[in-house]
Formats: C-alpha cells, structure tokens, sequence
C-alpha cells in the first residue's frame, strides 16, 4: 500500500491550506499535524470536515515553543523559551549525561511529548489510535524512542513511522547529485540503521510501522520520478519478505509553503525559517499536482496487494 504523506499540517494557515488542496485533489491521503502549531485548531478543524484524510501526530521537540512551561523543561528549551535541540543535540545530550541527568532529560522529554499527545487527543477523540511521527525525525533518537516507548503504556499507539528508506540512484536533474554527497546520504544510513533497530521494539509492543519510507534521500526536493525511482528499488526486492505485494510504503513531501507576515511563527532559528519559506516547497506542491504523480497514485494504489491500513482507523 502507497501512502502519499505531507508533514507540518498545522505550522501556518498558509502551510495548512497548500497540504488541503493537495488531498482535495486527491494527491494526498496523509499528514501530521504539528502540536505545537500556530494553526493548529485551523488544521483539526479542516480535518474535521475531511474523514478520508489520515492525521498523524507530528512531535515537535525542535521548533518554536513548547507546550509545557518552559521552567519545567528547561534542558529542552533556550533563554526565549524556545526549543534549542537538533536531531544530534538530543544524542549528545543524553551521552554526556549520567544516569541522574539522563533521567531528567527523559522525563522532560515525556512531559513535554506528554502535552503534546493530549492536545491531538482531546480534538480528536481520546479513543482514537494514535499515529506517530516527528519533527526532523527525532523520535529515532535513543532519548525521545526511549521515551515514547513508556508513554506507549498510557496512549493508543497504532502506528509510528520508521524512515527504512531503500537506496536507490535518481539523477534526473541539475544538482541531483548533491543528494549523495551532501547530509541527505548521511542522513539516510543512519536513520535505516535506527529504524532496523526500531523495528522490533515495536513489535514487541504491537505498534505497527510502515515497511518501507521514500523522503530521505530527496528530502526538501522530492519529485514524482524520484518517487517512482524509490518505488521501482522496493518493488525489485525479490525474495524479501516485505516486498512489493504486501508492503506499506510512506512517501513524504513537503508541499506547504509559509506566507508574508508567517516568520514569526517558527522562532527564532533562520535556518528553519528559510525552510518553510524555500521554493523547492511550491516546487514540491507542484510535484504532487502533476500528471505523473496521478499515474504513480494509479498504478501503485490499484496494483499492490494492499493490507488493512492505519488509514482506515480515523476515516
């Protein structure tokens, strides 16, 4: 089963708006939405109005404010008030930390996951199964997957997204060849080694996860072909047991774009602002409008053996 995905549903109305054309169209069956959200209650209440629209919790431990009161959290937060984490910054952390100081980061990390479950379960429904995933992937990191493990003993976790993404060669297009020789290929051995690890905690607890992920590799400029590239390197998996029959595959793009007057909505870190306001984010939107992404839809989506699908619990 294909599941065509957005994430930071709810970061800004405008990003919010671009993410519901694209399902309106029919290009898009899948988003998080962001806890921490300026547009949140906007976010749910579109949802609301659209049942087929799969939502995921996007967990944000890196953006913007938290939900907690920055005073108790105050490992996780700067002098703003803001997150002041990275994906690495939660590793090092937690390294550099005795078992005292572990305990405490993990305990702020809860509270503040904590908050943020709730706030997505109170507007749903609080006996609604939860889907998982999270800002910049930090939910792969030891700390936060530690902790989401024991908060799986309080909340209805049926889903949590593992960024298993098969290496595949796409270079379609001027400066595609940044993509192996840059972060993303970085980015992309180390999150499958996190998610091979990932994977059978998870069983254990019976959460479900996708099998395969396409979005790591072309992150911030994925395309149609090179979701189709991604596509083909599953489906040529002879022999492995979570081949192209029965596979659940979540493809990420990121096609909402923040309007004038949005800066402030994401802190204070230009690094991140010049990511919602970047253009291969229109680009990416027009991607998923295209003709060859509705031949992808038709042909994946028609033609694989799908099984039950987390898609069905908030329809």
């Amino acid at each position: 089963m294909l599941i065509i995905h957005a994430d930071d549903f709810g970061a800004s109305r405008a990003i919010t708006d671009r993410i519901l054309a694209c399902h309106d169209e029919g290009r898009l069956d899948s988003t998080s939405v962001i806890p921490t959200g300026r547009a949140f209650d906007h976010a749910v209440g579109e949802k609301l109005k659209r049942p087929n629209l799969r939502l995921a919790i996007h967990l944000n431990l890196v953006e913007g404010r938290p939900l907690s009161p920055p005073s108790e959290i105050p490992l996780l937060v700067d002098g703003r008030g803001e997150f002041r984490l990275g994906f690495t910054g939660f590793w090092r952390l937690d390294r550099r930390f005795g078992r005292m100081g572990r305990a405490d980061l993990r305990d702020q990390i809860k509270a503040e996951l904590r908050r943020q479950i709730r706030r997505v379960a109170a507007a749903l429904g609080a006996d609604l199964p939860l889907y998982l995933d999270s800002h910049m992937h930090t939910h792969m990191t030891p700390p936060v997957f530690a902790c989401l493990t024991e908060l799986a003993a309080e909340f209805r976790f049926a889903y949590v997204r593992l960024p298993a993404e098969p290496f595949f060669w796409h270079l379609a297009r001027p400066g595609d060849l940044r993509n192996y020789l840059g972060p993303n290929i970085a980015k992309h051995l180390l999150l499958n080694r996190l998610a091979r690890r990932r994977r059978p905690v998870l069983g254990r607890l019976g959460i479900a996860a996708n099998d395969y992920f396409i979005g790591v590799l072309y992150t911030g400029r994925m395309t149609a072909a090179a979701l189709r590239a991604g596509l083909a390197a599953i489906g040529g998996r002879a022999g492995d047991t979570r081949g192209r029959d029965d596979a659940v595959v979540e493809a990420l793009f990121h096609p909402g774009g923040a309007a004038p007057g949005e800066e402030a909505f994401f802190g204070s870190r230009k690094s991140l602002i010049e990511a919602y306001y970047s253009p291969n984010r229109n680009a990416e939107y027009q991607e998923l409008l295209s003709p060859e992404m509705a031949r992808i839809i038709a042909q994946y989506r028609g033609g694989w053996n799908a099984r039950p699908s987390p898609a069905s619990h908030h329809g």
